[in-house]
């Protein structure tokens, strides 16, 4: 059982640390998969905020102040764990399950009613799915977790060969071997799949999205993301809001749709492209072909040039196995089976 179909597309934001640190590898690519850029949905309120991080911009007035924000972007990266985590324990612990916890909790399991599981699944895939946690405990690697709440999946059909997938968070606990400290995630994430013949899309929106664990907060808030396959390039766009403990307050990640970064599928770098982080500051860097050179990556802070790098220092991150795990991973049948 998967309880995430849709939030694997919150690891592309890990990229663009990585990003600003490549050069261009072979030719330019074509942007126009799509004709025009997706809509950002509008941005949620912020219900687990304490600190205002919301309402302040992060410091990107130089290259340190860039290398610093990589550690919100981990913090992103993390959601995705805790949310497989807790799918591998729902599964484990499903029936009945001999464990005890320290906290004296009952662990969650359909016996001990307090978990539940509803499905209304129709032969094609698509359907509803909820799983209810009632104050009991998953035991994960030696962790226990309370937890009350729910996640909530829905897949929709959205024409031929497209699926609309959903999921609804609203999960508060404790994590107890970490000192009792609180752990939550509320939001949703709506991921839509588009497949045909010659390429594959994959756009993310989501309103909010917030993660508390271990005293650490992150959150995206107003996000687009949408990664096209096609012609064995990979496309990317985003256009969000990164908001994180890490970096007391929030960045804004913006690709233009006209020019979007682009690399050949398992490329190290990209091609062409534009990125830009915002915050008290802007850092922005042109890949391959966009830039005044033809190659490599230019970094500029606040429009003046910084850094020229005419080779990939570090490489990409694994742009097309992440639009592989987002196609594939889905509430009991993949993504790309539903769609066609």
């Amino acid at each position: 059982m998967n309880m995430n179909p849709g939030i694997r597309l919150l690891v592309v934001t890990g990229l663009v640390a990585g990003l600003f640190a490549c050069g261009g590898g072979g030719g330019g690519g074509s942007s126009s998969a799509s004709p025009t850029a997706p809509e950002a949905p509008s941005a949620g309120d912020l219900v687990d905020d304490t600190s205002g991080l919301g309402t302040r911009a992060a410091p990107m007035n130089s290259l340190a102040d860039l290398e610093a924000s990589s550690v919100v972007f981990a913090d992103i990266q993390t959601i995705e764990a805790f949310v497989d985590t807790i799918s591998n324990a729902v599964s484990t612990q499903m029936t009945s399950f001999d464990y005890v916890s320290a906290s004296g909790l009952a662990p969650c399991s359909i016996d001990s009613e307090n978990l539940s599981l509803i499905e209304n699944i129709a032969e094609d895939g698509t359907g509803r799915r909820a799983i209810e946690f009632t104050n009991c405990v998953l035991n994960v690697d030696g962790m226990d977790y309370s937890l009350d709440g729910s996640v909530v999946s829905t897949i929709t059909r959205a024409g031929d060969g497209e699926v609309l997938v959903r999921d609804v968070y609203d999960l508060a606990g404790i994590e107890f071997n970490a000192d009792n400290a609180p752990v939550s995630l509320v939001g949703s994430q709506a991921t839509r799949v588009e497949v045909s013949a010659s390429k594959i899309i994959v756009t993310a929106t989501t309103p909010v999205l917030e993660f508390t664990r271990q005293g650490r907060y992150v959150a995206i808030r107003g996000s687009v993301i949408e990664i096209t396959e096609m012609n064995n390039q990979i496309h990317l766009y985003i256009n969000s809001q990164i908001i994180g403990s890490a970096i007391d307050g929030y960045l804004n990640l913006k690709i233009p749709y006209s020019d979007k970064v682009i690399a050949n599928v398992g490329a190290t770098c990209p091609s062409s492209g534009r990125l830009s982080v915002i915050g008290d500051g802007r850092i922005d860097s042109a890949f391959g072909s966009s830039n005044n050179r033809g190659s490599g990556v230019e970094v500029f802070v606040n429009g003046v040039e910084a850094r020229y790098d005419p080779i990939c220092s570090t490489g990409v991150p694994g742009v097309s196995d992440n639009l592989s795990a987002t196609v594939n991973a889905t509430s009991g049948a993949p993504i790309r089976a539903l769609a066609e």
